[in-house]
């Protein structure tokens, strides 16, 4: 499978601007043949509170414009974006087909307190396994990669994680050490996409998107450009990987669950 990683220099709140670099990179990966392309959280406005740029689920312009993209170059397209809700706002992930159909929807776990998030945003409560071509694929948003509890308890049925970002050159080396772990300890391919750029508020976001395999080494692009990156990825090493080595058939979840019950009387 070909996935392209687009890492956007996004204009904030700007979806217009967004869409039109967003098209671009889209024609690229057409060019390449690539199967699947992933956007940065909130794609087309940056990462914002502001609830004027929420959209309603069932009504989004959004979702529709990507709609059209992914049926007319035949791409999956992963992608972020700030949804209405009836008390706080979602940060959502949505997956749209090649057929141009909703596969399936993610919402942030962990909001990120540290900048107030949780004020604005409500935290989602399931996780999201689609079946991508094959692939069985799991995914995250930003600040959930801290989190490794949920890559643990779909580790045995997720052969890739997806992480989009809003993450800043700032803290860049976690994100890259959580993507290479998440890899490792999982046993499974795992795909950190980044924004870059300036925002606003002068916050600065360096070019970072990055693809690990399930031994946590990181997979060279074949094709890169300033903000797009096409990796491959190959099912046949991850298979032999997990029969040879399966740390993730050792876990044992029931115990764990019991100990943090433990803990939290």
């Amino acid at each position: 499978m070909k996935l392209a990683l687009a890492s956007l220099n996004q204009d904030w709140e700007d979806k217009k601007a967004n869409i039109k670099k967003c098209k671009k990179l889209l024609k690229v990966a057409s060019k390449n043949k690539t199967d699947m392309i992933i956007f940065p959280e909130m794609t087309l406005t940056a990462y914002t509170i502001n609830e004027k740029m929420a959209e309603d689920f069932d009504n989004s312009s959004t979702i529709k414009t990507f709609s059209l993209l992914a049926k007319k170059y035949s791409i999956t397209i992963v992608f972020g974006l700030s949804i209405k809700c009836a008390a706080k706002l979602k940060n959502r992930l949505v997956v749209i087909d090649k057929k141009g159909d909703i596969s399936g929807f993610y919402d942030k776990i962990h909001p990120f307190s540290y900048a107030n998030e949780d004020v604005y945003f409500e935290g989602g409560g399931k996780l999201l396994i689609l079946d991508i071509d094959g692939i069985r694929t799991s995914f995250s948003i930003c600040y959930d990669l801290r989190f490794s509890e949920i890559f643990s308890t779909v580790s045995y049925k997720t052969e890739l994680f997806i992480n989009i970002a809003n993450w800043p050159k700032s803290r860049i080396s976690h994100f890259k050490t959580l993507l290479k772990a998440r890899a490792i300890e999982n046993q499974a391919f795992m795909l950190g996409v980044n924004r870059v750029g300036i925002d606003l508020k002068g916050i600065k976001y360096t070019k970072s998107s990055l693809a690990f395999n399930p031994y946590g080494k990181q997979i060279k692009p074949i094709f890169s450009s300033k903000e797009l990156d096409i990796v491959e990825i190959d099912m046949g090493a991850f298979d032999e990987y997990r029969k040879k080595f399966s740390s993730v058939l050792d876990k044992k979840p029931e115990l764990y669950r019991d100990l943090i019950t433990e803990q939290l009387q």
